[in-house]
Parts: C-alpha cells; sequence; structure tokens
C-alpha cells in the first residue's frame, strides 16, 4: 500500500470582482496520488488576513467560484488551501490582490473635435472606486470618487489648442487598475464668422450712410470694431452690430471700411470693403435784388387810387 505523503497543489489564477456584490475566484488543483479532498478559500481586507470576510471551502472539483455578498470599497485579498484524501496540507497561496476593471471612458469620445476650453469628462468605473484622470500622460486634480452607480464626472481646463491624450486609472488602497482605452481628442476653439453687408463693396456714397456688420459665434461675440482707414470709428458689443457714418469731413474718393470682430474666446476675423465717397458741392446761394425806384406813375397824390413803379 502507498501512502500519500505528498502535499496536493491549488493555485489561484484570478481574482476579480463581477459587479460591487461579487466577486469571481478562478483556480485549479491537483494531487495524483488520493486526490483533491477539499479547497478552502479565505477573502479579507488586509494582506494579513487578520480581519476575514469570507472563510468557506469551496468546490474541489470545479475552476471557479462566485462570492456574493462581498463589501465593495477597498481593496480586497484572496488566498487558498487544498486537502487531499490523504490530509496532506498545499499550505495557503500567496495573497492575492482583487483585479480592478479598468475604468471606461465615455465622453469625450476619441477623435472628437471639443471646441471649448472647459472640458467635461464622464466615465465608469467600479461603485465607490477613486479615478484619477491623465491628460498627456500627467495627472490632473484629486482622484474622484464614482457614485453608487459607478458614474464619475469631472471637469479639466485645457490650457492650449493642440492635440490632447485623455485615460484614467482606478485606485484603491494600494492597488490600481490597468489604464483605460485612451481618447485622443483635438481642442481648437471656434472663429467668429461674419461680414461688413452695408454699404456693399465698391458702393458710390453721396449721403450719410449707416454702416451695418452681420456676425455670429457658437460661443458669442464680444465686440465689433469698425475702421474707417484704418482709424477706429466704433465699437459696438450689442446686436445690431451698426453705426452711423454721417460723411462729415470725408474726402471724396476711395475709402476702406473694415469690422474687426472677436468672439468671447478672444478669436477674431477681420471683414474689409472700398467704397467711394463723392459728395456734390452745394449750389450757389441765389443773387439778392439790387434795383431802385426811378419813377412813379401817376404822381404821387393823397387819393384811393393805383400807382406803379417803373425802373429797374
Amino acid at each position: 500500500t502507498t501512502i500519500d505523503t505528498v502535499n496536493p497543489v491549488v493555485e489561484l489564477n484570478k481574482f476579480n470582482r463581477i459587479n460591487s456584490n461579487t466577486v469571481q475566484i478562478s483556480y485549479s488543483s491537483n494531487d495524483n496520488l488520493s486526490g483533491v479532498a477539499s479547497v478552502h478559500l479565505q477573502i479579507a481586507n488586509n494582506p494579513e488576513f487578520n480581519n476575514l470576510l469570507i472563510d468557506k471551502d469551496i468546490n474541489a472539483q470545479a475552476n471557479s467560484v462566485q462570492i456574493d455578498n462581498v463589501p465593495s470599497a477597498g481593496i480586497l485579498y484572496a488566498r487558498l488551501n487544498a486537502l487531499d484524501k490523504a490530509g496532506n496540507s498545499s499550505g495557503y497561496t500567496k495573497a492575492t490582490a482583487i483585479m480592478i476593471a479598468p475604468p471606461v471612458l465615455i465622453n469625450p469620445v476619441t477623435q472628437a473635435k471639443i471646441k471649448t476650453s472647459l472640458l467635461k469628462v464622464q466615465g465608469t468605473a467600479e461603485a465607490g472606486s477613486k479615478v484619477q484622470l491623465y491628460l498627456n500622460n500627467q495627472s490632473i486634480g484629486k482622484p474622484v470618487i464614482t457614485d453608487e452607480q459607478g458614474n464619475f464626472n469631472q471637469d479639466i481646463r485645457l490650457s492650449e489648442e493642440g492635440s490632447y491624450r485623455l485615460h484614467a486609472i482606478v485606485i484603491n488602497g494600494s492597488a490600481s487598475s490597468e489604464p483605460s482605452a485612451p481618447v485622443i481628442f483635438d481642442f481648437a476653439l471656434p472663429v467668429p464668422t461674419g461680414a461688413i453687408t452695408t454699404p456693399g463693396e465698391n458702393q458710390t456714397l453721396s449721403a450719410p450712410i449707416d454702416i451695418q456688420v452681420d456676425a455670429a459665434d457658437e460661443l458669442g461675440i464680444e465686440k465689433v470694431e469698425l475702421f474707417i482707414d484704418n482709424k477706429q470709428f466704433a465699437a459696438l458689443t450689442e446686436r445690431p452690430y451698426q453705426a452711423h457714418w454721417p460723411l462729415t469731413m470725408q474726402d471724396n474718393g476711395s475709402h476702406e471700411l473694415s469690422a474687426k470682430i472677436t468672439n468671447t474666446s478672444g478669436k477674431t476675423i477681420t471683414s474689409t470693403s472700398t467704397v467711394n465717397v463723392k459728395i456734390e458741392p452745394p449750389a450757389p446761394p441765389p443773387i439778392p435784388y439790387s434795383g431802385k425806384i426811378t419813377a412813379i406813375s401817376p404822381a404821387w397824390r393823397t387819393t384811393h387810387q393805383r400807382y406803379y413803379r417803373s425802373g429797374c
């Protein structure tokens, strides 16, 4: 009769979380002589296992088991011990920290075109986890804690235009997850649009006119500045963007009008238009009457009679 004195072998292959309350253990056990009789599982919230959360036998013939009602907060550790049918023990495996699922970034999406410096980041991770964001591989701000549904939100201020790489990592205690799938996006502030609508290009002006500008921007218009021959004529901050041009003291000939449009992010465009001023000089005043009386016919009498004047 062969006496079995060889210890069984057990390996903990994977320790991960299925959801906020359930974990999964993947393992293998073997004993070539008497066979494995039982596998014992312990789960604790510290690697010394002095505060056990789970302490139970699991199916020796299976290769995985799910454990419910496991606390979701903090880092967890698991270990296994196998007994063969001869009573030999494998001894506990090395403490294995739970594998933390990487977070998932929902917003922004990859290849997004961001048009504002305030970036609103949204994502998901295990409930109660701490999520650290990284922008171009540099940590940004403090870790944010996910809510009961595992959602997180964080605002990031982009310092300059260009291409960015965003990723996140879950940090629970001394353990951390693999990085999330990176999100690559471009940040470029929009440029306003607009043009001088009145007067028209090459229009001839002979009377006062309102200079009108059509300006628009998805972030908002801060101001519209009007220039005549490179000298500022008006600064407008509200619609309608128009200013009266009386043409007073304006020389006849060609003049350049320009409108500098600035949006709320500081981006500008300039629209120009050339006009011709042609003001006719006023007509000369009429010559005043300069004649004199040379005779009265008939001779002056103090009667009610008509008199006629002759002369120049």
